[in-house]
């Protein structure tokens, strides 16, 4: 429903061009791999382009509800995923 396909947990292939931050102190690792080692894992983190992310931060800002104004996120989710632990 959000529109947001690239977004994955999976390591990205190395020949797809990343941003890695914070950038690390040694050497730029030349496999993803090896810059994502978490990758794969909820954890990990997720990877996708700038735009899908960006329709995740809009969600959050319109508190769970998606463009076009339709509720995708209850409001007690929303208010657990803004609440600190």
């Amino acid at each position: 429903p959000l529109g947001a396909a690239t977004l994955t947990f999976a390591i990205p292939d190395d020949d797809l061009p990343v941003a890695i931050t914070p950038q690390p102190k040694d050497a730029i690792p030349k496999r993803h791999f090896d810059a994502f080692g978490m990758g794969g894992q909820p954890g990990g983190g997720c990877v996708g382009t700038v735009d899908d992310a960006l329709k995740v931060v809009q969600l959050h800002v319109d508190r769970g509800r998606l463009p076009g104004g339709r509720r995708w996120l209850s409001s007690a989710v929303w208010t657990e995923l803004h609440t600190l632990q």
